[in-house]
């Protein structure tokens, strides 16, 4: 059995850009991705699975498709569940953990 500690702090400044998430690791089928969001991302959704965002730091809005926008900051989280179109965005830079099948492909839209 192993253990493998994973420090973000020490991680983070592999990050080179925005929105160029880096695996920290996998779980089963699943990947632990850490992202700079700045900006806004595209409007898209995952069909067939969901999608599990943790702020580290930061605050983020999610727009959603005929919905409230759902804000988050330090230490909040949110479930998009699979067939939402959503899209995340930052006025400035913040750091998330998501969590997501390791399949999973983002289908982009118009809105």
């Amino acid at each position: 059995m192993a253990i493998n500690k994973i420090g973000v702090k020490e991680v983070t400044p592999q990050i080179k850009k925005p929105w160029t998430p880096i695996t920290l690791a996998s779980v089963e089928n699943y990947d632990v991705k850490l992202v700079e969001f700045e900006g806004d991302y595209f409007w898209h959704k995952h069909e067939k699975h969901d999608e599990f965002m943790y702020v580290c730091n930061g605050e983020i809005s999610i727009d959603v498709k005929d919905s409230a926008p759902v804000n988050l900051k330090t230490g909040e989280c949110a479930l998009i569940e699979k067939g939402t179109v959503h899209r995340s965005k930052s006025q400035g830079k913040s750091l998330v953990m998501v969590f997501g099948r390791n399949t999973a492909l983002s289908d982009f839209v118009k809105v």
